[in-house]
């Protein structure tokens, strides 16, 4: 209780309660819960929506610039993603952070005008190669950056996987000369990148070894 009233309720709570006994009273604690914000959800940052309906209007004006030939733009389940998050980081050490880390999803990064570095027309422009047998990538925009590069990243795909397959976005990733595969959905995609670039025992023993740590054996 200690601990609760010098982090809340001297700190935080301005008056909302000045006793612990104060959080007895549900309105104070329904207060305390917004003011706080203790519900248990992650909120986004105040500009978030400011910042996608700007990446948004961006890049559907850049297509338009182009005449490009592609879907609506979002599609549907990255802009519902769009809603719950505002960006999305993969796995690795904090010492990795800018060298293994692309985010997969950045919207204050995307927000800025990096307009040759967003949207790729034809697939002579395309900054990997992904591999689609008998398929044709029409454009693609990056939708997360690699921070401490100007390459690499998180994609959406314009493309289609054959001459009879239909035109769709599609997503994937590119890490420095290494393309992934090509997911058609968000969800799989998703799956895919919850251990992209991720580090396992061996790996990490290798870089203390590379650091001079002799004892990672």
């Amino acid at each position: 209780m200690r601990i609760l009233e010098q982090k809340f309720l001297n700190n935080r709570a301005d008056g909302i309660a000045t006793s612990p006994r104060g959080l007895l009273d549900p309105a104070v604690r329904t207060e305390l819960i917004k003011k706080c914000k203790l519900d248990g959800i992650y909120h986004l940052y105040e500009g978030v929506r400011q910042d996608r309906d700007a990446w948004y209007a961006r890049v559907r004006g850049i297509l338009e610039r182009r005449d490009a030939t592609a879907g609506a733009f979002p599609p549907p389940d990255l802009e519902y993603l769009c809603t719950l998050v505002d960006g999305i980081c993969g796995p690795g050490l904090p010492m990795h952070v800018f060298l293994h880390q692309y985010n997969m999803l950045n919207l204050a990064g995307l927000s800025r005008a990096y307009d040759d570095d967003t949207v790729f027309v034809g697939e002579a422009s395309l900054p990997a190669d992904w591999y689609l047998e008998r398929g044709h990538i029409e454009l693609c925009i990056k939708i997360g950056r690699n921070e401490e590069h100007s390459w690499g990243g998180s994609y959406l795909l314009w493309c289609r996987r054959s001459a009879n397959d239909p035109w769709q976005w599609r997503y994937a990733a590119h890490a420095d000369e290494e393309a992934s595969e090509v997911y058609d959905t968000l969800e799989e995609y998703l799956t895919f990148y919850a251990h992209f670039n991720e580090q396992d025992e061996g790996d990490i023993r290798r870089e203390l070894r590379h650091l001079g740590v002799q004892s990672a054996t």
